[in-house]
């Protein structure tokens, strides 16, 4: 794998985008409804409550993806395992960014 040393692209990467997506998770939390939107009977409102729920799958998803990268380049383990663990990330990162895609498309178009 990296013989011992630290993949330095993909740690900044993943740092990167963990601070980014922080703060976005935070603004998304704690912006306000003025107009009670969620709480309407619209199809603009179905689809805001979609757009929040998906948030939690996506920070599910994005939580997992910090353990599995964390544990699949620490553990000592055989090659096999090592590859199951990086084939689980790389099956989380899709999933997320599936979740994360549908999430935004539901708002924008």
């Amino acid at each position: 794998f990296c013989g011992g040393e630290v993949p330095w692209p993909h740690a900044i990467a993943a740092g990167t985008t963990v601070a980014l997506y922080s703060v976005t998770f935070t603004l998304s939390f704690l912006m306000p409804d003025p107009l009670d939107q969620a709480s309407a009977d619209t199809p603009e409102s179905e689809r805001l409550r979609i757009h929040k729920t998906l948030r939690w799958f996506h920070l599910a998803g994005v939580a997992i993806l910090g353990v599995l990268g964390a544990v699949t380049a620490n553990i000592d383990a055989d090659y096999e395992t090592r590859r199951g663990l990086a084939w689980g990330h790389f099956g989380a990162a899709a999933a997320t960014f599936g979740t994360l895609t549908a999430a935004g498309a539901l708002m924008v178009f």
